[in-house]
């Protein structure tokens, strides 16, 4: 069995290039054992980062306003971006119990490849992934967009394949209208737990393969 514990990621950012100058604001993670689907022992984490005025200055309006309540808690509370990233890391890095590169955890998220790029852009920046040292987390991703394509791509009820629009089809409700990192990575885990169990099950009655328990 593939034993690579899954990483639920979300950011806020200032803009959507961040070859631009944008920026995340808020990174927020939740680890996940592969096998039980249940939370591992790792927990989560939630880091503001606290963007420089010349940060600001290069943001999209629209991002900002989509991310004000991210932004704005970051410029109170948020760390130093090398700070938080090396905190990040070290919280990755305690996933991968055995501390090698086939065990390194898949990170996942709903459109992940934008939350990864800017996650990969700025770890390069900072020095903290190099040509010699990798990221501590597996170069393939999962997106649960991609799921909800598969799932819902001829249903007449799904304008597009948002996370809203997919938590409504699946009756999850926000706390808040506040738009959060932390909160959006617990409904995206919420989500992946369920698929994976639709999964799970659709091989048990498909004969495809004996799950252990």
């Amino acid at each position: 069995m593939i034993k690579r514990n899954i990483v639920i990621t979300d950011v806020e950012t200032t803009g959507f290039y961040p070859e631009q100058g944008h920026v995340t604001v808020q990174i927020a993670a939740t680890a996940i054992n592969c096998v039980t689907l249940k939370p591992h022992h790792a927990g989560s984490i939630n880091l503001f980062i606290k963007p420089t005025a010349e940060e600001l200055a290069l943001a999209s309006p629209k991002a900002l306003e989509v991310a004000k309540h991210s932004v704005e808690k970051a410029k109170i509370e948020g760390v130093d971006r090398k700070v938080a990233y090396i905190k990040y890391f070290e919280w990755l890095e305690s996933i991968n119990a055995d501390g090698k590169a086939y065990t390194k955890p898949i990170m996942a998220g709903h459109n992940s490849p934008f939350d990864m790029k800017f996650q990969l852009h700025e770890a390069i920046k900072l020095g903290l992934v190099t040509n010699e040292k990798e990221p501590p987390w597996d170069y393939h991703i999962i997106d649960t967009w991609s799921f909800a394509f598969c799932l819902f791509e001829s249903d007449p009820e799904m304008e597009n394949l948002t996370l809203d629009t997919l938590l409504k089809k699946l009756k999850l409700t926000r706390k808040s209208d506040t738009h959060d990192a932390m909160e959006d990575v617990e409904l995206t885990a919420e989500v992946y737990c369920r698929y994976i169990k639709f999964m799970r099950e659709c091989r048990k009655r498909l004969r495809v393969t004996e799950m252990a328990e």
